[in-house]
């Protein structure tokens, strides 16, 4: 009787050079080990990564193994793999995906050096809305009906007139805007091109770490993220009212 093997004991596996970006998520998980030969990249991990082990099946030409004994054995054979090299001391993940060390090219001077502009641009990936941006008075109005359970688990951080909220159940106010991302936030639909990874965006920025980097058609803005509070109703009538007094003394 054939032994049923699970995904989550797969502890290594081959990927196309090419493909390597499918698998950025994971720069930095611990544990994992890669090397480059004969133009694929040989990932190792000695724990149980079953998320790490799904990804890597939906990359095409990808071989997974699992461990036999001194060997390894490829996913759904029988028979060991008598092909797979032998590893010496590995790289992080990290390693292959930061872009190369640059060098220094020098141009003549009638040639013209063209400035990166970052953009943004469309983007059709389906992305979880992590943070939202809308104006204080159509956050007391929502904040009336919601339960304070509900409040509890969102934080807010008021600057004017302008509120930016951040948690896993953010409410759907009609004029808010929505963002995704971790520390570099783009508008939902949208996304940075160069697709450069996260940390490379906040250190071009020079974002400090309790910052966030916000991307908007109108350009960058740096949030100060270490003032963010757990709503509360009284809170928010109160930020609000104020707001109103303050807009009734400037009239």
């Amino acid at each position: 009787m054939a032994t049923v093997v699970s995904i989550a004991e797969v502890r290594l596996a081959a990927v196309p050079c090419d493909r390597l970006d499918a698998l950025a998520r994971f720069r930095t998980l611990a544990g994992l080990q890669v090397w480059n030969i004969d133009r694929r990249l040989w990932l190792r991990w000695q724990q149980q990564q079953p998320e790490l082990a799904t990804a890597l099946l939906a990359i095409p030409e990808v071989w997974l193994f699992i461990p036999d004994g001194k060997h390894w054995r490829r996913l759904g054979s029988a028979l060991p793999d008598f092909t797979v090299p032998t590893f010496d001391e590995g790289k992080p993940l990290d390693y292959f995906l930061h872009p190369a060390p640059l060098q220094p090219r020098f141009r003549s001077e009638t040639q013209r050096v063209q400035p990166l502009r970052p953009q943004l641009v469309p983007s059709d990936a389906i992305q979880a809305t992590t943070a939202l941006r809308c104006s204080l008075a159509e956050l007391a109005d929502w904040a009336e009906t919601a339960t304070t359970h509900r409040l509890a688990h969102i934080e807010g951080m008021h600057r004017h007139t302008t509120v930016w909220l951040r948690g896993a159940n953010l409410p759907r106010l009609p004029n808010a805007q929505a963002f995704w991302g971790q520390r570099v936030l783009c508008p939902l639909g949208q996304r940075l091109q160069p697709d450069w990874p996260e940390a490379l965006w906040l250190n071009a920025a020079r974002v400090e770490d309790n910052q966030w980097l916000i991307v908007t058609p109108e350009g960058f803005e740096v949030l100060a993220c270490d003032r963010f509070a757990p709503l509360s109703r009284a809170g928010i009538r109160r930020a609000y009212q104020a707001q109103i007094n303050a807009q009734g003394g400037r009239s």
